[in-house]
């Protein structure tokens, strides 16, 4: 009988396990506008795969991420942001922000960052990724995952 309902609870925990993984869905921008992939990212839920198209944009806002989702450009320079935003001298101004209050899984890949202009007083004040959470120690942010991207030039590429 023990054994019976051990193989019934972890039948249970697999469909379950099943069932949240077939939920994730994509969502895909209409273009690599700052707009457009804010307006994806917005309809996302924790889980989702945000797809950003080929094409080449210039994002004059940062762009925060505070679910669980994966940001997803074509690869190589298929997916071009470049750096248009202007920012004040002293402050150091990401492309993308990864703000969680928790530890959760975050993936951003396949984008090619392009930090060509906005240098200040010669100094390069641009980031193309900050990672921030929760500085009280209450937990480590453990599953960010950047890969395949392309960083081209800037004073900080991930921050």
């Amino acid at each position: 009988m023990k054994k019976y309902i051990i193989t019934i609870i972890i039948t249970a925990a697999a469909l379950l396990a099943t069932t949240q993984a077939a939920q994730a869905g994509t969502i895909t921008a209409q273009s690599p506008s700052y707009d457009d992939v804010k307006a994806a990212v917005s309809q996302a839920l924790d889980g989702d795969t945000v797809m950003i198209p080929a094409g080449n944009y210039t994002w004059g806002s940062t762009l925060t991420l505070n679910k669980s989702i994966t940001l997803k450009g074509m690869g190589g320079d298929s997916t071009k942001i470049s750096y248009g935003i202007i920012p004040i001298i002293g402050d150091v101004i990401p492309m993308v922000n990864i703000s969680l209050s928790s530890d959760k899984p975050v993936r951003i890949t396949g984008i090619y960052f392009d930090m060509v202009v906005n240098n200040v007083n010669g100094v390069p004040q641009k980031e193309a990724i900050r990672v921030s959470g929760n500085r009280s120690g209450a937990f480590g942010l453990t599953q960010i995952r950047i890969d395949h991207n392309t960083f081209n030039k800037g004073g900080r590429q991930i921050h």
